[in-house]
């Protein structure tokens, strides 16, 4: 028997008889629909809502052509196509009270019932559900790290899919079947890749654009675990960046770590945005961050609510939202770093593990020299099936590997075990921004520029 979720519905009474005292409540978004239900489907041109109101059971207004289970506190009330809808909506509505509506809501379903005088006065209600969808609970924050965890994995896959030749479109048609290997439903929205100039657009949408060397690499990727959604953008380069690019990306860096090391109980999103656009614009690109800060997550990948100046909302524990600077410089480069922020009670944790550090992929193999851990010259081919272009040449390595990672140092013929245990995650509690632990790689960390485990900066903690 199918239940619908009484604390999540008593959050969003509350709200509205904050506002609206003795109103009822008329939910149209199908998102909003399953917060409260379990329930999804996308209607169409057809009717459903969940009508709400205090001491009266839910009721579930839907078309015949979807057969709910039954509800232990719930009532579903059906109607068919050849039905006039309003007078079935009607039916159920107080008409001696006012009634709050839904934005999405069309209007000729809602134009209807105001000329029947379906409710005392409407207003806009969904305010009242936006405020409960924005604090998550205990089981939707664990659902909003595993679902971003899952984008960690995926980001390191397609990272791997990245060789000279290869076009935009490519890499986008095989990025669906890595969120599924990994445990995601699908997309939370169509991936971005972007090559070169084209990552001056920051909504580029994948084309035939072949990547070459020294090009920026821009992925901004998210998918849906359990419905819930993940958000994150990292850039890369094929070969050496121009200096302007680096200098780019370092101003872009320091802009997002300055955001997330000010979230916490008690500072408002207008500051968090003004965080990094001082850097920004400090650094003489401010009119290349053209966009606010970031934007809230959940069950959708943009929810109502934004971190932007015009944003004087206070952070609370619960919410979840991203940090994305950008400098986009249209038709020749640009650079974004996006990572999504669970606020706890006392600090931030940030969801994503993937470093910050700049990575430079497909470097030139200019000199030979022996790689202990592999025992193969770095001039020479990969061995087969272990290709990547997260394989960077780089400079001639010392016989010990001493680059720190999350596997540790190895000894010079790569053989026993990891000397360091990897590092455990921090308490969730800490006061600050917190980055969990970088996972494991599976090849020598000497094979990898910018993925050693990342150290956050001392303003991260207090």
């Amino acid at each position: 028997m199918a239940h619908v979720d009484d604390q999540r519905v008593a959050r969003v009474l509350d709200a509205l008889e904050a506002q609206h005292p003795g109103a009822q409540l008329l939910v149209n978004d199908p998102w909003s629909i399953y917060y409260l239900t379990g329930f999804y489907a996308d209607m169409f041109e057809r009717f459903c809502g969940v009508l709400l109101a205090r001491d009266a059971e839910p009721v579930i207004l839907v078309n015949a052509l979807h057969q709910l289970p039954e509800y232990d506190n719930a009532r579903v009330a059906y109607h068919a196509d050849t039905d006039v809808v309003a007078d079935a909506i009607a039916r159920e509505i107080d008409p001696t009270k006012p009634l709050g509506i839904d934005t999405v809501m069309r209007s000729g379903f809602l134009m209807p019932l105001l000329e029947r005088h379906a409710a005392s006065e409407f207003f806009l209600g969904d305010f009242a559900v936006t405020a409960a969808r924005t604090h998550k609970d205990t089981a939707e924050q664990e659902l909003m790290r595993v679902s971003s965890a899952a984008n960690d994995v995926v980001m390191a896959d397609v990272i791997k899919l990245v060789h000279e030749g290869v076009t935009e479109r490519e890499i986008a048609d095989q990025m669906l079947s890595l969120y599924r290997k990994h445990g995601c439903e699908g997309f939370s929205f169509p991936p971005i890749v972007s090559f070169g100039a084209n990552a001056g657009d920051p909504h580029h949408e994948p084309d035939d654009t072949v990547l070459k060397r020294g090009d920026v690499v821009l992925f901004d990727i998210g998918g849906r675990h359990r419905n819930y959604c993940s958000d994150m953008t990292r850039t890369f380069f094929w070969g050496e960046p121009d200096e302007e690019t680096a200098r780019i990306y370092d101003i872009v860096r320091r802009a997002n770590e300055a955001a997330e090391a000010l979230i916490a109980p008690g500072a408002r999103m207008c500051d968090l945005d003004r965080a990094a656009r001082d850097v920004i614009e400090d650094a003489g690109y401010g009119k290349y961050f053209t966009h606010r800060l970031g934007h809230s997550i959940g069950l959708q990948d943009h929810e109502p609510g934004d971190v932007s100046l015009a944003n004087e909302q206070v952070v609370e524990p619960g919410m979840t939202f991203s940090i994305e600077p950008g400098i986009y410089l249209p038709g020749r480069t640009g650079v974004r770093i996006e990572d999504l922020a669970l606020v706890t009670e006392k600090g931030v944790e940030i969801l994503n593990a993937s470093p910050h550090e700049i990575n430079r992929t497909g470097r030139n193999k200019r000199r030979p020299s022996r790689c202990r851990s592999y025992n193969h010259k770095r001039d020479q081919p990969f061995p087969s099936g272990n290709q990547s272009p997260a394989w960077a040449a780089g400079p001639p390595r010392p016989r010990r590997c001493t680059r720190r990672s999350a596997r540790g140092l190895r000894d010079q013929n790569g053989a026993g075990r990891c000397q360091r245990p990897q590092t455990a995650r921090r308490s969730r509690e800490t006061a600050g921004a917190i980055r969990p632990s970088t996972p494991h790689y599976a090849e020598c960390p000497g094979l990898h520029p910018g993925k050693a485990a990342y150290r956050p900066p001392a303003s991260y903690h207090k």
